[in-house]
């Protein structure tokens, strides 16, 4: 997992890959509506393999790379985060 995080409103945000697919871990408090939307708007599995995946000992929330975009009205200091991070080969 990258070293690089941040800390936003009880939110913390990692670039790390899982199952050899590249996407983004998101740790947050519980809120049953973030659950509800992540859910609803990240496909469990697609053509590529996992979209998101549920780290219990951690905590935490994987969402495939491409799918990022879809939680920025969710989280809403995501997007500077994600954007800020400079990836070779992803771009918003």
């Amino acid at each position: 997992m990258d070293a690089r995080r941040a800390a936003m409103s009880s939110t913390s945000v990692y670039y790390g890959g899982y199952d050899g697919r590249p996407g983004w871990w998101i740790a947050f408090d519980f809120d049953p509506d973030r659950i509800t939307s992540l859910k609803t708007l990240i496909p469990y599995e697609d053509q590529e393999g996992w979209c998101r995946s549920w780290d219990e000992a951690g905590k935490r929330w994987w969402v495939a790379q491409e799918y990022i975009e879809r939680l920025f009205p969710h989280f809403p200091q995501l997007e500077a985060f994600v954007r800020a991070v400079p990836l070779p080969g992803f771009e918003l």
